[in-house]
């Protein structure tokens, strides 16, 4: 246990009175908490300070203190608070409540620009009047989304908005079933599942993708002339838009996938929960794994995992092998060749099992 150092006193004849006074008005119990606050605000960390430092430190407190209490004021008038954050009068790190420091920086990373601001301004104040979504959250796919999100990608597309804000009426005081009529109204003509409706609260990195496919739908065209990560045919496409709500939009177009090639809802549900729930790279290979177990409906369902496991990793992932002492290379995957052709459920169980011990024994 390393030994607590004690923190070394100053000198007495430099803690004036007045600098003891000034060290209570900033609320600081030690003087390490004195020199953290001044090293955190850009202020000398002495103290020896000249009546003109002291005059800033206390102007620079009472400036803090003036927010804390103007913050607090706000927290009891959402509408003001959601003004002054769209018109960026507040750093989201000042904000001490968890849901609305939330909320802050998803509109602080939000654009911009004045036009679209004030557009979300006018967009949420709506939101706080006439819906029950700014606080709630809603899960697709068994992940919760923040509501507020989905509000705030809705107004990046006003421009193409299909109705008037104000023509929209509330018909349930259900959050999900509130954002899905909402988003309907704003931008479909057409039906669109509901599990696509995730595409408006996903903000990750490719989330737009999905929301281009929700308004290809909304607009009447088929779902196989956007732009898949696989092809997708007729059949396939017809699947994909009686997915399950419960399913992600991934889950959802592996769904149709694997119903158009003859699956059922069994072997859909082992496949997403594998690497394939969400991953469509080395189509081609994984149709062949996905036909090879529509052949073998008598193959426990239980196996799929495992044997997807032992199938990406022999055919697609490279190894760290060690080579000498101290020295680790990269091979290729064992059997990057490797193929469906020929194979057996009893042949390709007993190949994961030997797969299996070989890893425990390197562990």
């Amino acid at each position: 246990m390393a030994k607590k150092t004690k923190l070394r006193q100053p000198e007495q004849s430099v803690i004036t009175p007045k600098m003891r006074k000034h060290l209570e008005r900033l609320r600081s119990r030690s003087y390490s908490d004195y020199f953290w606050w001044c090293r955190k605000h850009g202020f000398a960390e002495t103290l020896e300070k000249s009546a003109a430092e002291l005059a800033a430190e206390t102007a620079h407190i009472d400036e803090e203190d003036a927010r804390v209490r103007e913050q607090s004021r706000l927290h009891h008038n959402p509408r003001k608070l959601i003004s002054a954050l769209c018109r960026s009068e507040i750093d989201p790190e000042s904000i001490q409540r968890d849901a609305w420091k939330r909320l802050a920086k998803a509109i602080a990373a939000s654009s911009a620009k004045p036009e679209n601001r004030a557009a979300l301004e006018e967009f949420l104040l709506w939101a706080e009047a006439e819906t029950d979504l700014l606080f709630e959250e809603l899960k697709f796919g068994g992940i919760t989304y923040a509501a507020y999100n989905g509000l705030i990608k809705l107004n990046d597309r006003r421009g193409q908005w299909l109705r008037p804000l104000v023509t929209w009426k509330r018909k349930s005081h259900n959050a999900r079933r509130q954002f899905a009529s909402l988003v309907r109204h704003l931008s479909v003509n057409y039906p669109v599942p509901e599990f696509m409706d995730a595409a408006w609260v996903r903000t990750e990195t490719g989330s737009r993708t999905f929301r281009e496919w929700f308004l290809h739908i909304g607009a009447g065209h088929n779902i196989r002339t956007a732009k898949l990560p696989l092809p997708y045919t007729k059949m396939m496409a017809h699947h994909f838009l009686e997915a399950p709500d419960t399913y992600s939009i991934e889950g959802a177009l592996r769904w149709g996938q694997v119903h158009g090639l003859g699956g059922d809802a069994r072997l859909t549900q082992a496949l997403t929960g594998t690497v394939l729930g969400n991953n469509f790279a080395n189509d081609e290979f994984w149709v062949t794994v996905i036909r090879f177990f529509i052949s073998n409906p008598m193959l426990d369902r239980a196996h799929v995992n495992p044997i997807v496991d032992y199938l990406q990793t022999q055919r697609f992932e490279s190894r760290e092998v060690l080579a000498g002492p101290g020295l680790i290379t990269r091979e290729p995957p064992p059997q990057p060749n490797l193929t469906m052709r020929g194979r057996t459920p009893e042949t390709l169980l007993t190949q994961v099992e030997r797969w299996h011990h070989g890893l425990a024994k390197m562990k």
